[in-house]
């Protein structure tokens, strides 16, 4: 009698595992059919809701203002580099020319008045190319601010531009996303009413272990596949049906 008693809680134990094993399988099934259903949907790009040739050419507008701006900026330290260079020269050249002063004084060589012109003009010459090196320098650095003004202007009209496609974008995603949950519905709302008719009807049949698989099945293509992508109010739907 034991041994009879034994037999049939194994094999019980079996007819569970093999309901446990159904129901694993169409799991799997069913969540590649249900991710794959995305896949329908076309993929929403930025250019599907703007004018395509006016978004192209205020893109080329703010890259062509950068690459300006990147050229400016590239004079620009050149000639610091050089106004450097430039005034550093003036200054080696100037305390020379202040210690030869020194020593003319020191020996009154009067002979060398026409040398002391030349060295001056030298050193004018070197102050009129440091104050043209300046205005050059002025001049990039407004031209600079120009072109930062310009980029920031055309940057605005750009941004604005996008952000009235990006919402018709983000509305036709809301619209993609909505359609995918009714097909979401549409397959795992009829798997739970099965299960539930299963489970009132057949659950006791000889051919128990299938229907309680399905209803696994059922209860995990809902509570998993489904209700995640329900609103915000979707744990509030998992909670409801779980206790019914």
């Amino acid at each position: 009698m034991s041994s009879s008693r034994r037999t049939e809680k194994w094999l019980n134990r079996g007819l569970w595992l093999i309901s446990v094993i159904f129901a694993s399988f169409l799991i799997g099934l069913g969540g590649l059919v249900v991710h794959d259903l995305p896949k329908t949907q076309k993929t929403s790009e930025l250019n599907d809701f703007v004018e395509p040739l006016r978004h192209e050419s205020l893109l080329n507008q703010v890259k062509a203002r950068d690459y300006e701006i990147r050229q400016v900026e590239k004079e620009l330290a050149d000639a610091n580099v050089i106004i450097q260079q430039q005034e550093r020269a003036y200054a080696n050249s100037k305390e020379v020319f202040n210690n030869w002063l020194a020593t003319r004084y020191t020996t009154k060589d009067l002979a060398q008045n026409e040398e002391v012109l030349a060295k001056t003009r030298e050193l004018e010459q070197q102050q009129l190319s440091i104050r043209k090196q300046s205005e050059k320098i002025d001049a990039l650095q407004e031209k600079q601010t120009e072109l930062y003004q310009l980029r920031t202007k055309e940057q605005d009209q750009l941004s604005d531009f996008q952000s009235e496609g990006y919402k018709l974008m983000h509305k036709a995603e809301r619209a993609q996303e909505i359609q995918v949950f009714l097909l979401r519905l549409a397959l795992t709302l009829p798997l739970l009413l099965i299960g539930a008719w299963l489970f009132a009807r057949k659950r006791h049949s000889s051919y128990w272990p299938f229907v309680w698989g399905f209803i696994f099945f059922a209860l995990f293509a809902f509570f998993v596949e489904l209700v995640p992508y329900l609103p915000s109010y979707g744990g509030y739907v998992r909670y409801i049906v779980g206790i019914v």
